[in-house]
């Protein structure tokens, strides 16, 4: 199970790593939508 974890690891962290700035730029445009056009 550890082995499968830890090749599994880099990959998720990797993908983590692209998706997390769409996440950001997404929440904040739900943040100003929510804010500025009640």
């Amino acid at each position: 199970m550890s082995t499968k974890s830890v090749a599994i690891h880099p990959m998720v962290e990797s993908e983590a790593r692209v998706k997390l700035p769409d996440l950001r730029k997404w929440v904040q445009n739900l943040v100003f939508q929510i804010y500025f056009y009640p």
